[in-house]
């Protein structure tokens, strides 16, 4: 992911270039009493998310479809062949959407009706 999309909205405009839009939303995480600042840059095939929170920066999640965007070795347009010779067999299958679950990460791998792969989403969990 880090090569891919950056752990950091600086790393992420030197992969994908600069954003057509970005949104910024602030909020604050009662339990933890901690202020975070959400940004999504938007690109012409999906979007990234980053919080800034303490001082400190992460990927929060992605989500892209179509277009010419790979996930690591996994491109779009690959089997489901190609996606479990990488990945390996995924935890949960539903509705061509296949997910991969680690610790407080998920990753789908949404296939088209050719099974192909169309759209790649990432959620990760900081808290």
């Amino acid at each position: 992911m880090r090569r891919d999309f950056g752990i950091t909205r600086a790393e992420a405009q030197k992969r994908l270039g600069p954003p057509l839009k970005k949104e910024e939303r602030t909020s604050t995480l009662e339990d933890m009493k901690m202020t975070v600042l959400e940004t999504e840059l938007f690109y012409p095939d999906g979007s990234v998310v980053y919080w800034t929170f303490s001082g400190r920066e992460a990927l929060c999640g992605f989500d892209f479809e179509g277009g010419e965007r790979n996930f690591g070795p996994l491109a779009m347009g690959d089997s489901p062949d190609r996606t479990e010779e990488v990945l390996g067999a995924p935890m949960q299958v539903k509705n061509r959407v296949w997910t991969y679950l680690s610790g407080m990460s998920r990753i789908h791998i949404c296939f088209d009706r050719d099974t192909r792969i169309d759209r790649f989403i990432f959620e990760r969990d900081l808290f």
